[in-house]
């Protein structure tokens, strides 16, 4: 019985070191693997986090506030962390502390979308463009000439003042940039507010057939085309 032990042995250790590097090389790739699970897992639950954070910006923006000062106090002096309170604030028309916090954010670090947070928050506080707001786009721009969010935040404030034409021209140079039809869509609305019935038609129905629905915008559109 010894002798067989001893024989089942010798033959096991043999195996072992004939076969070591395969056992330690399927041992190492095992714990890769675990350690891939685990960061693809962790990397999952931050981007669930991530996207619920900026859902709670535009759906309970005091609630968003709160998380923003708690991680204030572990980042102090994150531009964006400012950028997205001034942002918050600017959500709930409360433009003067929006202003605060894009300013705060800019002190920290000179950055494009605060220039045109700054400008967006200054035009919906006083509703008029002033050189002061077209100057603060233009500081954005030289920034950063294709942020296609500073061109869609321009051709917002110009909608708004009724500005139409410059309005259109920020949303062609966004189609550009981004090759997103939603532009086209909202090209369509801002030539139905102007008054340009066939041009909006010919939008809405480009945008309609792209994305395979109809508008009532669109037979609004077409019928006053038809009408004039």
């Amino acid at each position: 019985m010894n002798k067989f032990l001893d024989n089942l042995l010798d033959n096991f250790q043999k195996d072992f070191d004939k076969y070591r590097f395969a056992i330690k090389l399927t041992l190492v790739g095992s714990v890769c693997l675990i350690v891939l699970m685990i960061l693809l897992i962790c990397f999952g639950i931050c981007m669930n986090c991530y996207q619920n954070f900026f859902k709670e910006l535009e759906t309970e923006p005091q609630k968003s506030i709160e998380k923003i000062d708690f991680m204030l106090k572990f980042a102090p002096k994150s531009s964006y962390l400012y950028l997205l309170k001034g942002r918050t604030f600017a959500s709930l028309e409360k433009y003067d502390e929006a202003l605060k916090y894009f300013e705060k954010s800019l002190e920290l670090k000179k950055d494009a979308h605060a220039y045109s947070g700054i400008a967006v928050a200054t035009f919906l506080k006083e509703k008029k463009i002033t050189p002061e707001i077209e100057n603060l786009f233009n500081e954005a721009f030289e920034l950063n000439q294709n942020a296609f969010g500073i061109y869609f935040a321009r051709s917002y404030v110009y909608y708004v003042a009724g500005e139409y034409d410059k309005s259109l021209a920020d949303l062609e140079k966004l189609y550009m940039l981004t090759h997103d039809e939603q532009f086209i869509s909202r090209s369509a609305e801002v030539y139905l507010m102007k008054g340009d019935y066939c041009k909006a038609y010919e939008y809405y129905e480009s945008f309609d057939k792209e994305f395979g629905s109809n508008s009532i915008n669109k037979d609004f559109a077409k019928f006053r085309c038809n009408r004039w």
